[in-house]
């Protein structure tokens, strides 16, 4: 259970660094109270902070300013301070999301079990077509270790929106919390549909999946269609389970298109770091499939020279973009590679053949020290 926490405080901090569209008040403009704030913040000075956030909260950038002042209470430990202005911000903005989320979070750090599940009420009862207050609310569930809990409130969503449409990375969730692997791998390629950041995330949750269970799970991963972000999910969790040739067997027959592009390079990278370096080139000569780049050629020149293939070290390697000292130094590297390759060769042969002399000579030596065998010299009998 202590993992499934993990999973929904990553899915947080994700969501966090990939927000959506920005608010329609914050791109209208910044107001100087809120720049103030933010400077304060940086320096540390949360006191002097709070009052110019709360000054911006009716201003252009309102929205931002609210997350400023969350920030900056939390660290002064005032968090209830937030209460009143989120009151009255969510009465003139019913349809603001992020009032009531914040509002939830507030009251969630504070304990304050009975009004949370108000407010989550209210915000049901306000936007009764909106999967928002299910979302938010399961996630909170969901990272208190409260499955059950959770798992009602998505319940209620799919009685009262008849789907659970927008709500599959809560599922995705539960249902590895709940140890139901292949219902949690089904919601988790439905949200990576639209949340391919979650790849990791993804790739945590279902790590512990039995082992018995696991080709179902790469059958969901690997289904038609092919999207890039279900393949690369599927790549960090066949690593994860320590078999890094089967992530690179879930990418390599991507689409050649910019994000499989990505994919690939991203793999070998990782390859690279590892010192998995067959992986590494197999991974950047795919890329090269769709942009030849100086870099991106060179990488996969030195991963193939690594992994003791020279030729195909010079063909991969940017001569056009090198300078002749590079040309002539890599020429020179591969020579002499290939001319190493061809001694380890003999001297495996020399030792393979000093070995069987060495064998010979040891049994002719025990021979003489036995003596004749035991039926030596002696007559056939017919």
């Amino acid at each position: 259970m202590q993992r499934a926490v993990i999973v929904a405080t990553l899915v947080g901090l994700f969501s966090a660094l990939n927000p959506g569209p920005e608010p329609l008040l914050a791109q209208q403009g910044d107001s100087t109270s809120f720049f103030k704030a933010l400077d304060l913040e940086t320096a540390g000075k949360y006191k002097e902070a709070a009052p110019l956030f709360r000054a911006a909260l009716h201003s252009s950038a309102g929205v931002s300013a609210l997350l400023g002042l969350e920030r900056v209470y939390a660290e002064l430990g005032w968090s209830d301070s937030l209460l009143a202005p989120l009151d009255t911000l969510i009465s003139q903005n019913t349809h603001e999301q992020l009032y009531r989320t914040v509002q939830l979070r507030t009251l969630q750090s504070l304990g304050r079990e009975s009004d949370l599940r108000r407010a989550f009420d209210r915000w049901v009862r306000d936007e009764p077509n909106d999967a928002a207050p299910f979302r938010e609310y399961a996630r909170i569930l969901l990272q208190r270790n409260q499955s059950a809990s959770a798992d009602s409130v998505l319940g209620r969503a799919r009685q009262v929106l008849g789907t659970v449409k927008g709500l599959h990375l809560e599922v995705a969730q539960l249902r590895a919390a709940q140890g139901q692997w292949l219902e949690s791998a089904n919601s988790w390629r439905l949200a990576l549909a639209t949340a391919d950041y979650l790849e990791q995330a993804a790739a945590y949750a279902l790590a512990p999946t039995p082992t018995a269970l696991r080709n179902a799970i790469r059958e969901v991963f690997l289904a038609a269609p092919v999207e890039v972000p279900s393949r690369r999910a599927l790549a960090a969790l066949e690593t994860t389970w320590g078999s890094p040739a089967d992530g690179w067997i879930a990418l390599k027959d991507l689409p050649v298109d910019s994000a499989s592009a990505e994919a690939w390079t991203e793999f070998g990278r990782r390859a690279e770091a590892e010192e998995r370096w067959s992986l590494a080139r197999e991974a950047f000569q795919a890329a090269l499939r769709w942009r030849v780049t100086s870099e991106l050629s060179l990488r996969a020149a030195t991963a193939a020279l690594n992994a003791g293939d020279p030729t195909a070290a010079l063909r991969l390697a940017p001569l056009r973009a090198a300078t002749g000292i590079r040309r002539r130094s890599l020429a020179r590297i591969c020579r002499s590679m290939r001319a190493r390759s061809r001694r380890s060769v003999v001297r495996r042969k020399r030792n393979a053949s000093s070995r069987a002399t060495s064998a010979g000579s040891r049994r002719a030596r025990a021979t003489r020290s036995r003596g004749p065998s035991r039926g030596a010299g002696c007559a056939r009998v017919t």
